[in-house]
């Protein structure tokens, strides 16, 4: 799972609305450091938007890790029901291995929701408090792992929502070793 690695993409906001985004990119080497802090900064001329919806996706990798990248106007979908990333090594269609992250709002423990357009602010208070947990998916059907954030060595995820634009970055290993 080195080079011209193809990814699938599967968003719980779409899946929401009863739509499914796949989309099949190619990985390329990044031309710098990429920092997972939920910034689109290191990925400058490297997102390209997905047909028909509101989300551009970049997808690099070194020989180490595999970086995504996903910018997304309207994030509402994502807030409540949370995003799961699906990766095939094999570039076909098949769910093999699944980060879910963030969880969504839907699926934490928390007080009653607020209206999103009352009370904004406190929607997001509530979002980042969603962000400290994540699931592993796969590769079985019924395998799910939820861990807290940071507690897989090498696996790192990060969300940033500013001005309605949410960014996404993950870093998965590639391979499995005493480190990962």
């Amino acid at each position: 799972m080195k080079r011209g690695i193809i990814m699938l993409l599967s968003t719980a906001c779409f899946c929401a609305a009863g739509v499914e985004a796949k989309e099949k990119r190619i990985s390329e080497r990044p031309t710098g450091e990429i920092t997972i802090d939920g910034a689109a900064t290191d990925w400058a001329g490297a997102l390209s938007g997905i047909k028909d919806s509101p989300v551009s996706l970049g997808i690099r990798n070194d020989d180490a890790y595999l970086y995504v990248c996903l910018s997304m106007d309207r994030p509402m979908g994502v807030m409540m029901s949370g995003m799961t990333v699906w990766f095939d090594p094999d570039g076909g269609g098949d769910r093999t291995l699944g980060v879910r992250f963030p969880l969504g709002l839907r699926n934490v423990d928390h007080p009653p929701l607020p209206e999103p357009d009352r009370n904004r602010e406190k929607m997001r208070e509530m979002f980042v408090e969603s962000l400290r947990e994540m699931e592993i998916l796969g590769p079985d059907k019924d395998d799910r792992r939820e861990i807290r954030h940071g507690d897989l060595p090498g696996l790192e995820a990060a969300v940033n929502l500013a001005d309605d634009v949410l960014v996404y970055e993950l870093r998965i290993p590639l391979h499995t070793d005493a480190a990962h």
